[in-house]
């Protein structure tokens, strides 16, 4: 039969302590348990209700206490000694008399398990070197769920494995499950401050080894063509980030590659270097653009594990931009603030590549319409000098064809003339020198006939050379205009643009919403403008 645990209960809360199971004994008149967890009790528990005989007195049964909390032992009975219950029971008495109010401790969280409402913890404390210094269990009753609701309240935390917690503890012994502390309090207040410490003096440690802005000070990618992307696999937020990015990736515009890692717990860190290493080990081979490291949000206890100080290193380090969708708005971890770049969610990363790769396209478009704007002014300005080359051929031609003329006849008059005057002369001398002057105005009317000849087959020559010369340069320029003509242009791709039949040169020359007509190579279509 178990044994009795005698309750002090005052009359107003006979009816609460009958509903955690207490019962009446009509012969004691007292409530008593007979549960062996005691804690739903413990305000109406007291040592000498421990057990169904009235016990003896506290002195008799525990040994005077040394000057700390130790329990010296009672001398063994001479026949029998005591048995374990009876000893164990003057160890619970003496836990009872020297904690009979809570007790504040710094603990770190070990373990953390919850089953049918309560919370069953292990507790442990470490040294510098993360050597495990004392452990001990303890539990949060369900009837003290408020204390775990607060606490995730106040810090946006929830209790989790290696969580640094200040508890309020009621050390409790029992004689068959051993000690064991109930938290009846916990200090939101020296969390926060653990953790905003330890945030500090990472970034304290970054900045003195000038680390801290090392990647910022990478540019970000003018245009983005391939992409590493490390997230928690299966996570919603990697769904709202591919919704943008796989439409990029089908369209040929941009890569993405996906490493798989773990976000949170004790194997995070491995995880997300493990993650870095096989990003790096592609960047080797083919190059990449940035790596983005993404996840949805989360309590703090869960975006805390990103604080760690190997993670941070290897950001600062990275060769590469890193750009950070890490959370919400509100969220923040040292990933972020040593990131060449962040955003507030894992969707904004994916606008951030989408708005970038736009504006580059933009801007490559409207280079391509300056290019073909000059293109087209310098064609019109080729055509319009090949114009005046060939009118400037023309010309030239004619006044050397007519300068070559003028001569000729000049030539011919002056030959003319001397002919008559040396005939004049020679008619004026003698009657026997006629004959031989006669003979020698034909004689040199001869030389002078084909002298005249020679000068007139090479001027002909010559003039026929200069117009061959002439007309090839004719025939080049032809060949030149007919290469760079509207129907030659429009072979090569490009597009003639006419609002009302006129040919538009820039775009100010097409009214917003107006209708325009495109000639290609083919025929002609019709489009409108739209902004």
């Amino acid at each position: 039969m178990p044994p009795r645990h005698y309750l002090q209960v005052p009359f107003t809360e006979k009816d609460r302590a009958k509903a955690l199971g207490a019962r009446w004994d009509p012969v004691e008149r007292k409530w008593f348990t007979e549960n062996i967890e005691l804690a739903p009790f413990r305000r109406w528990l007291t040592v000498a209700g421990m057990s169904g005989e009235t016990p003896a007195p506290l002195a008799d049964r525990v040994a005077e206490p040394p000057a700390v909390y130790g329990v010296t032992a009672s001398a063994p009975s001479p026949v029998h000694g005591v048995s374990l219950r009876e000893l164990l029971d003057r160890v619970q008495g003496a836990v009872e008399a020297v904690f009979p109010q809570p007790v504040w401790v710094r603990v770190e969280i070990n373990q953390l398990r919850h089953s049918q409402g309560h919370w069953f913890l292990e507790l442990a404390e470490h040294d510098a070197d993360g050597g495990q210094l004392a452990t001990a269990s303890a539990m949060i009753w369900k009837g003290q769920q408020a204390l775990v609701t607060r606490f995730q309240q106040e810090t946006g935390l929830a209790l989790a494995e290696g969580l640094k917690v200040l508890l309020a503890v009621q050390p409790r012994f029992h004689p068959r499950y051993g000690l064991r502390l109930e938290i009846l309090g916990v200090d939101s207040c020296y969390t926060q401050g653990d953790m905003a410490a330890r945030l500090n003096r990472l970034r304290e440690l970054l900045r003195a080894e000038d680390l801290y802005f090392r990647n910022k000070r990478l540019p970000l990618p003018a245009d983005y063509t391939h992409v590493a992307v490390i997230s928690p696999s299966g996570a919603a937020s990697l769904g709202d980030f591919r919704a943008e990015a796989d439409r990029l990736a089908q369209a040929g515009i941009c890569r993405f590659r996906y490493f798989d890692a773990v976000f949170q717990g004790r194997e995070a860190s491995g995880s997300l270097l493990a993650a870095f290493d096989q990003a790096l080990a592609l960047h080797a081979g083919t190059p990449l653009d940035a790596i983005v490291i993404i996840r949805g949000g989360g309590s703090a206890a869960d975006l805390a594990w990103l604080n760690d100080e190997a993670l941070a290193r290897r950001v600062c380090l990275c060769p590469l931009p890193v750009i950070t969708g890490i959370g919400h708005e509100p969220d923040n971890t040292i990933l972020d603030e040593v990131a060449a770049r962040r955003c507030d969610t894992p969707s904004k990363v994916a606008q951030l590549v989408l708005t970038c790769i736009v504006e580059t396209v933009d801007l490559a478009e409207r280079c391509m319409r300056e290019i073909r704007l000059q293109a087209g002014a310098v064609l019109h300005a080729r055509a319009a000098e090949t114009d005046r080359c060939y009118e400037e051929v023309r010309r030239q031609s004619l006044h050397v064809l007519a300068r070559q003329s003028w001569q000729m006849q000049q030539y011919r008059q002056q030959t003319d003339d001397a002919a008559r005057h040396c005939l004049r002369r020679r008619a004026e001398g003698l009657e026997g020198l006629m004959q031989h002057c006669r003979d020698a105005g034909y004689r040199h009317a001869r030389m002078a006939a084909v002298q005249l000849d020679t000068r007139w087959v090479q001027l002909q020559e010559r003039t026929a050379r200069q117009l061959r010369d002439c007309s090839l340069q004719c025939e080049n320029l032809m060949h030149f205009i007919l290469a760079v003509g509207p129907q030659k242009t429009l072979a090569r791709g490009y597009g003639i643009l006419r609002v009302d039949e006129r040919v538009v040169t820039v775009t100010a020359q097409v009214p917003a919403a107006a209708e325009f007509s495109v000639q290609m190579q083919d025929g002609r279509f019709r489009a409108r403008r739209i902004s």
